[in-house]
């Protein structure tokens, strides 16, 4: 992002190659409700930024832990967990 790029599932290949193929994974198929994802993510318990238990979850949206990820939204949810794994979630360790 530091050219001033968008951001793809190509980019996070490189720094997460196992949740890259998840991610993919999710992209290719159909029913994705059935795994019952939401719009959060659990950071990794080392994350200085999530010391308290009280943040343990990061909503990707507002009122994210609510809404579920669907074939209509995917896409959505697939692009805010680029942006956190690439810029969120590693802003402190990039800049």
């Amino acid at each position: 992002h530091v050219l001033g790029a968008p951001l793809s599932m190509a980019d996070l290949e490189f720094v997460e190659p196992d949740l890259h193929r998840s991610l993919a994974w999710l992209q290719h198929h159909s029913n994705v409700q059935l795994l019952h994802l939401d719009f959060t993510v659990t950071p990794p318990a080392s994350s200085s930024s999530f010391a308290s238990p009280d943040m343990r979850v990061h909503e990707l949206v507002p009122g994210g832990a609510e809404r579920t990820v669907t074939d209509e939204n995917k896409h959505e949810y697939l692009a805010l967990r680029v942006r956190y794994h690439l810029l969120d979630c590693m802003g402190p360790q990039v800049w």
